[in-house]
């Protein structure tokens, strides 16, 4: 049952038929129960609150459930709510003011369930769109499986015990490779993994092994990007000329290494000149316009750049500064800028290598370091920057 491409039609087929999907499934709820807590979930089959939080009717509840006539929870309602102030003479003499939520009547997230032997079916629904679909495994009330499809992105998890302690979790990505495990301690604690291609361990988040400098990871991150950027842009195999390569990074306090690879094709470029004339350049240079951006194909796969880039990014988090990784990236972009590339891949004369934040805060001021200064230049008379 899990196979991805099922889920991802399934998804599909949903989309297409959400208002009726919807109707259908809850034409066989027989009668609702509404709360001010949540009650239960469908993610772990867990009571979070006694029926004591249930009220008689609708109003004032934030969350719902909608029962089959065989007793089982086949729709979770959550609603909207307001902040409301509640001042200080309203509650009485020295008591202070206070922020109360005050629920609506309007559907916030609507969660769609059927059972299927051991397994559960989760649609979830949130602004008249269908968000994501899930289906999870159970036995003995214990989660054994897990696969989800929303945002045009799949995940699995495999789940095993020892008793009915959670042991060990195994993550699969999006490609189905099974990329990270969990190990559980007998209290609860985590300790997670990446899985290297060889099925070899590799601790996340630990500190820098005896021995390994901030200078040694640097130069290890530089010398496999100079050589995978290249490579990952060449079996792309784009027909395209290609006018920019992007190496972009989330610059809202997340890791910035590795960067994510945008690849920037002379047809969408002429597109966004036709149609946005000089304002344009919010298109050019920012990565999510993209078509090839986030794809299979521009992705780096390379175990020693991933664990340099996690000891890396773990180090600079601790001394709270990731300016230096920043750095790294603009550095190893204008290397790019410098170094002949794959003849077969083709380039406009134009053609840049550069690193951006997604947010594009930086772009302008890292363009000018990566870039020659006669193709800053250039790109800045032409009204592109």
């Amino acid at each position: 049952m899990h196979m991805r491409q099922d889920l991802i039609e399934r998804f599909e087929r949903e989309a297409r038929t959400l208002a009726a999907v919807r109707e259908e499934h809850l034409r066989n709820v027989v009668r609702w129960m509404y709360s001010t807590e949540e009650l239960w979930s469908c993610w772990d089959l867990r009571e979070k609150a006694s029926d004591d939080n249930a009220l008689p009717g609708p109003e004032g509840a934030f969350h719902a459930y909608g029962f089959d006539d065989s007793g089982r929870r086949i729709a979770v309602r959550e609603f909207e709510w307001n902040s409301v102030l509640v001042r200080e003479n309203e509650r009485g003499p020295g008591s202070p003011a206070q922020g109360l939520r005050v629920p609506t009547t309007k559907v916030l997230r609507e969660h769609l369930i059927s059972y299927e032997g051991d397994w559960l079916k989760i649609s979830v629904l949130q602004g008249g769109s269908l968000r994501s679909v899930h289906q999870l495994r159970f036995r003995d009330r214990l989660l054994l499986e897990s696969e989800s499809f929303g945002d045009q992105s799949y995940g699995r998890q495999l789940f095993e015990y020892e008793g009915r302690r959670k042991k060990r979790q195994r993550c699969f990505s999006h490609h189905e490779r099974l990329d990270t495990e969990v190990h559980y301690g007998p209290h609860g604690e985590q300790t997670i993994f990446r899985v290297r291609r060889d099925g070899t361990l590799f601790q996340l988040g630990q500190p820098l092994p005896k021995g390994i400098t901030t200078k040694r990871l640097k130069a290890t991150i530089r010398e496999r990007l100079l050589l995978l950027v290249p490579k990952v842009v060449e079996t792309a195999k784009i027909d395209d000329p290609i006018y920019c390569v992007a190496l972009g990074y989330d610059g809202e306090g997340n890791d910035i290494l590795p960067p994510s690879i945008a690849i920037g094709v002379d047809s969408e470029r002429s597109r966004w000149l036709r149609e946005h004339g000089t304002e344009a350049r919010n298109w050019l240079w920012n990565p999510a316009e993209f078509s090839h951006y986030e794809t299979p194909d521009t992705q780096l796969h390379d175990d020693a750049l991933e664990e340099a880039c996690d000891l890396l990014n773990n180090h600079l988090a601790e001394r709270g500064s990731l300016s230096s990784a920043a750095k790294l990236l603009v550095e190893v972009a204008a290397e790019l800028n410098r170094v002949p590339w794959p003849d077969s891949v083709r380039t406009t004369e134009d053609f840049v290598v550069y690193s951006v934040d997604l947010e594009l805060g930086t772009l302008r001021k890292s363009m000018k370091a990566c870039l020659r200064p006669e193709m800053f230049a250039d790109l800045t008379a032409r009204r592109l920057l």
